[in-house]
């Protein structure tokens, strides 16, 4: 017969488990839980929202714009010197005239359409577009990051969009990745392969490795999120 003081100090319900305080000081997960609740997708995409002819106007249109370092936002990253080590790479702001307002109209379309299917923001227009350049001579890159902007403004960026504008065998490095979970979402690097997410998504681009990485960016604004 096995007595009771036997049984109730050997059973696992009053063992103490083992901390391991390497494990504790690790943090291996990041910063955030993911609660995985979302019933729609955290990104979407679309391969041919521009031809191969007007791919190739937008890029003589962006080499033809005036580079300026692109600098990050944000009251955490207000020191330049900060903000140039979390993004390296150079922009240009497409301005909407005669030139390039046939740009914005196509957009149009399709960020109505694909608001309209997925999230169904309240939006009212998109912000000027940049066009960005990742050169490999600054290993260029973008850290992890949201699209904020100003929380003085009237308004919000509620959905943002890149558009691969370089062919994949024009540089290494340089992915697009998306944090949806512990190990982020890669984008393909397809020429003209638009991916669409809301603005308050984490995401990066790594160090490109050789070559020139291109891409077309445009955030969308509605009325502030409450």
């Amino acid at each position: 017969m096995i007595s009771t003081y036997f049984v109730n100090k050997t059973s696992l319900d009053n063992i103490e488990p083992i901390i391991d305080a390497e494990v504790l000081r690790n943090n291996s997960f990041g910063d955030y839980w993911y609660l995985k609740t979302h019933e729609t997708p955290y990104w979407v995409w679309h391969d041919n929202i521009f031809s191969e002819s007007e791919l190739s106007r937008i890029r003589q249109i962006g080499n033809l714009l005036n580079e300026q370092r692109g600098l990050t936002g944000g009251a955490y990253l207000n020191d330049k010197e900060q903000s140039i080590a979390h993004r390296k790479s150079m922009v240009s702001w497409v301005n909407i005239n005669q030139e390039t307002e046939w740009i914005y109209q196509h957009l149009t379309k399709f960020v109505i359409d694909i608001n309209k299917n997925w999230w169904n923001y309240d939006l009212t227009h998109i912000e000027r577009l940049q066009y960005t350049k990742y050169y490999v001579e600054e290993n260029g890159c973008y850290k992890a990051h949201l699209d904020p902007l100003n929380s003085n403004l009237p308004y919000d960026r509620k959905l943002s969009f890149v558009i691969q504008m370089s062919d994949p065998e024009e540089y290494e490095g340089g992915e697009l990745l998306i944090h949806t979970s512990y190990e982020p979402e890669r984008i393909p690097k397809k020429k003209g392969y638009a991916i669409f997410f809301p603005s308050h998504m984490l995401h990066e681009v790594t160090p490109v490795t050789s070559g020139l990485r291109q891409s077309l960016v445009g955030w969308v604004h509605g009325p502030k999120l409450k």
